[in-house]
């Protein structure tokens, strides 16, 4: 066989291989690989076909939508098609789409940013302001009829105040607190579970029996109009505001910017705000704002060129699990710990990765001595995603006391976690510690995890308040070991300037549930203290976009067992003022912090935002300023900034650069 037959072969076994995947994902709901082989096995496939576009098949998936048709439902051919979108997987794939862009117009061009939503796609057709047809994607070309099991729905909109016809099209998805709520009711009645929220909103909406739709509490999250300029809606962000007004769910998070590094720093916002999201979503889309830009960009088959997907990278790895560990949280959360073989993935050495809950053990039949898969997406552990090999007998039991202070564990919530209850548990307390005085809470940095186990453990620091007192233990610290004096002088100097931060810190760091960092900033922009958490209108608070029912209810219980606390943090801190009038002193220039610095790095982050500056990651020719007090560093940050000719200011000269402002 000749090397043209070898390729084609390749080819034509892809292209097998794949279509009877999708089959099993869009048809069947019951898919039997991971989204990341899937990925993988597409881009092989993408790849071969562009250097050898002679053996390219008739019914390759690279040319067509994944979906089919389902017997049993009136068909519709879709007005225009419902494509699927290209995607990309670094930050390097997301550059090209950029610049790809920026070249075809040849001026600067706005971009919009929203969730992917991991659930079914739906289009909604309305005439003279009520529902009259809703169809799945299907091939792409024809979907679907499926009105009346949209109709059982209870966010979608049956009749709008809008009197044109008009067609909407989003997702349809099952929210992961239901998700789970009812994988437990199909095990307890010896139903085969849903592999994931996506499949069981597909399979739920494609049923001929809608009576089960209503009970799963599906939902739909809509961000297309089609044809929208014909509704004189010129932009994607004007088109979801429309749709809100009209009363449709739409993307929790939008945002939009026509700077490459901005949209770059949207992906670290957005990691750590999708935390929050009840849906599924496992990276964001990037659209050309304007719509009457589109025109420029054309379609394939298979995507419109004006939009992408940006995914967030995982990476595949085998291992053996040498040992399984429970361990607690600062919210009495236990997670399961696997000890593994040493593993090359994502270009470092791992030797953990979680297992989550007892409840993930049992249901991958994992133990001591099995062989695992595990993939990196962005978190600091790498997760576990299922068995490989099986090596031992039956699976790892559940603990049923805190491996910490042995109280007896309970279930909580989803009834899947396992909570130690105890509030006096000494895991608990440092770990609610150590997250207080992380980097994105007062950034402590010089305190240190392994100095707060030391220091809990002599009793010089019991619990937040107990920080701000550590001074008084100094001469007690002097006698341990490795404590000199100017190390212990660093971190009072550093707990001291702590005092000085923005109240959103604060708020993250104490560490409320459901309150992540995002949520505490838009919390901060109606507050500035703790006094006015505790008297604010929730009623009021519950209106803002991202704070749901979930978080007022953390937020009411914390008040109410820790208000002397939050009294006391108010007395302790000097918060620096949040702001939410903008200044220009900074007129869009653009900076990079690196190396210590006399004030936290979220001080500065604050001031950049405040004063209409922009804040980036990484040093590049188009930087205006580099932040620091080490002159004298060898730092990549610093080589760069050398290299490009930027200007290098400390923090005083950037302090000087606001104040002009304010003459």
């Amino acid at each position: 066989m000749n090397i043209n037959q070898n390729i084609k072969k390749k080819i034509d076994e892809l292209v097998d291989k794949i279509n009877k995947w999708n089959h099993e994902y869009y048809v069947l709901s019951e898919p039997s690989i991971s989204d990341n082989k899937y990925d993988i096995e597409l881009r092989k496939l993408e790849i071969l076909e562009q250097q050898y576009p002679e053996f390219i098949s008739i019914n390759s998936p690279t040319k067509k939508v994944g979906g089919n048709i389902v017997k049993g439902f009136k068909e519709f051919k879709h007005n225009s098609p419902m494509l699927s979108l290209a995607k990309a997987y670094s930050k390097q794939d997301l550059e090209k789409f950029y610049n790809d862009v920026i070249k075809k117009i040849s001026k600067k061009v706005e971009f919009s940013l929203e969730p992917k939503i991991d659930g079914a796609s739906i289009s909604l057709h309305y005439e003279e302001g009520i529902l009259v047809r809703a169809v799945t994607r299907g091939t792409g070309q024809i979907g679907n009829d499926i009105t009346n099991n949209i109709k059982e729905i209870a966010d979608v909109p049956k009749i709008i105040n809008y009197k044109k016809t008009l067609e909407v099209r989003g997702e349809v998805y099952l929210p992961k607190s239901q998700f789970i709520l009812i994988n437990q009711k199909r095990v307890l009645n010896n139903e085969k579970p849903f592999a994931n929220p996506r499949n069981a909103a597909s399979g739920t909406i494609q049923q001929l029996d809608n009576s089960t739709i209503k009970e799963r509490n599906l939902s739909t999250i809509i961000y297309n109009i089609v044809d929208p300029l014909e509704h004189n809606i010129q932009t994607q962000t004007d088109a979801i505001h429309k749709l809100k007004t009209l009363g449709f769910n739409t993307s929790p998070y939008i945002e939009k910017s026509s700077l490459f590094e901005e949209i770059w720093n949207y992906v670290f916002k957005f990691k750590e705000l999708k935390k929050s999201f009840d849906f599924e979503c496992d990276g964001f889309v990037l659209k050309v704002n304007k719509f009457d830009l589109w025109n420029n960009f054309g379609l394939t088959a298979k995507f419109p060129k004006y939009a992408i997907a940006y995914k967030f990278e995982t990476e595949e790895a085998k291992s053996i699990i040498k040992n399984i560990i429970p361990t607690v949280g600062r919210t009495g959360k236990i997670s399961y710990i696997a000890e593994i073989e040493p593993v090359t993935l994502a270009q470092t050495t791992v030797r953990k990765a979680t297992l989550h809950n007892s409840e993930f053990i049992k249901e991958l039949n994992i133990n001591i001595g099995d062989e695992i898969i595990l993939i990196k997406s962005g978190e600091i552990i790498p997760k576990i995603t299922g068995l490989s090999k099986k090596h031992s007998i039956n699976y790892y039991e559940k603990i049923k006391h805190c491996p910490s202070c042995d109280s007896i564990l309970v279930n909580l919530d989803n009834l899947v976690d396992q909570f130690c209850l105890n509030a006096n548990c000494n895991e608990k307390k440092i770990r609610s510690i150590i997250h207080f005085t992380s980097k994105k809470a007062l950034d402590i940095n010089t305190l240190g995890e392994k100095n707060i186990e030391i220091f809990y453990k002599y009793g010089f620091i019991s619990d937040l308040i107990s920080i701000f007192k550590l001074k008084n233990f100094k001469n007690e610290i002097l006698k341990l070991r490795n404590f000199q004096e100017t190390k212990i002088n660093k971190i009072l100097d550093s707990i001291e300037k702590a005092k000085n931060t923005q109240f959103l810190n604060v708020l993250y760091g104490i560490g409320i549930k459901h309150i992540g960092l995002s949520v505490a900033e838009i919390i901060a922009e109606k507050i500035s203290n703790f006094k006015e958490l505790i008297n604010i209108n929730f009623e009021e608070l519950e209106k803002v976009n991202t704070i749901g029912p979930s978080i007022i209810y953390e937020l009411k219980e914390y008040i109410k067992q820790n208000k002397d606390l939050l009294i006391k943090f108010d007395e302790i801190f000097k918060y620096q003022t949040h702001s939410t009038k903008k200044s220009h002193a900074l007129n869009n220039l653009s900076f990079v912090i690196t190396g210590k610095l006399n004030y936290s790095r979220s001080f500065y982050e604050q001031k950049i935002k405040e004063n209409n500056g922009r804040l980036l990651n990484s040093v590049n020719k188009n930087l205006d300023y580099l932040i620091t007090n080490e002159k004298n560093t060898n730092s990549s940050k610093m080589i760069a900034a050398l290299k490009y000719d930027i200007k290098i200011i400390n923090e005083e000269q950037f302090l000087k650069l606001i104040k002009k402002d304010e003459k």
